[in-house]
């Protein structure tokens, strides 16, 4: 399930990193992120290992290190989506709980604030 995405317009541009770091699972080994290029990778936008053209898709395990590099060519863009995933019963916020519609499908719900 879906715990995070980041919309990002000129890449992340971050230093290299493992995602566990940031938002650590439950249970170790247990999440996977995916990177969506809308956009191709030109000149002046180099990626380190990955030339993506638009709809390409990147999934990687949260150990894997990895960053993004600087755009070179000023006003250049890399737009791109970046999701996170979690087993279902992974998933732990403080703000939202899980819920089971009729359907099926599952959603989130704010939980009130405790006084």
């Amino acid at each position: 399930m879906v715990c995070n995405t980041l919309n990002l317009e000129y890449g992340s541009q971050q230093d290299m990193h493992q995602d566990t770091l940031y938002m650590p699972s439950r249970v170790i080994n247990k999440m996977v992120a995916s990177w969506i290029a809308l956009e191709p990778a030109t000149s002046g936008i180099e990626p380190i290992a990955f030339h993506a053209e638009k709809g390409d898709l990147l999934i990687w395990h949260s150990q894997l290190l990895h960053g993004g590099s600087a755009i070179a060519e000023q006003g250049s863009t890399r737009k791109s989506l970046v999701t996170h995933y979690f087993r279902r019963k992974d998933y732990l916020h403080r703000f939202w709980k899980i819920r089971k519609h009729q359907s099926g499908a599952y959603y989130y719900v704010k939980q009130p604030m405790v006084a």
